[in-house]
């Protein structure tokens, strides 16, 4: 099972207010980890926990990455979840924490090919395409063109027919 380095812990507390980012730190393993972002999640809206899910996640890709250890699926994961937690930042540098999205789902997309991942391709691509949509670097035109193009991507897996849900997201 995969390990990590860490000191703290989560409050047990079920208080609805989030805890301090600096409170949510990888564990002992992998499933721990896991408990802790969900934790996270329930703490609050999106917006109200980017920041602690940005760190969290932050510190296990570092560790990954350091160690040269884990799953590539899960490293893709991750990089997804910090795509979407850094475009629901929205007390950070907006500029800042769309490129850490475009890196991350760029990164995200080396491992979830149309081939092998149809399914979580599709989901990086429209979050590919709302990073596109939101950046306000370069000429908008071009990225809301890339918007498009990553959206039209994703509907290649995503079709009316076999996925309602997903076809209007």
């Amino acid at each position: 099972m995969r390990h990590f380095n860490s000191h703290e812990s989560l409050p047990s507390d079920d208080s609805s207010e989030t805890p301090p980012a600096s409170s949510f730190v990888p564990s002992t393993d992998l499933e721990t980890v896991m408990q802790h972002f969900a934790e996270i999640k329930r703490r609050g809206l999106p917006y109200e926990t980017a920041a602690a899910r940005i760190e969290l996640l932050q510190k296990i890709l570092a560790q990954m990455r350091a160690d040269s250890e884990g799953s590539s699926e899960v490293r893709a994961s991750f990089q997804h979840e910090l795509a979407i937690a850094s475009l629901e930042h929205l007390n950070a540098e907006r500029i800042q924490q769309v490129d850490i999205a475009l890196g991350a789902c760029e990164e995200a997309l080396q491992f979830y090919t149309l081939a092998h991942y149809p399914s979580q391709y599709a989901s990086v691509q429209v979050t590919l395409g709302n990073v596109y949509r939101e950046r306000a670097v370069g000429i908008r035109r071009d990225d809301l063109e890339r918007a498009v193009a990553c959206y039209q991507e994703a509907l290649r897996v995503s079709t009316l027919a076999d996925s309602p849900y997903e076809y209007a997201q």
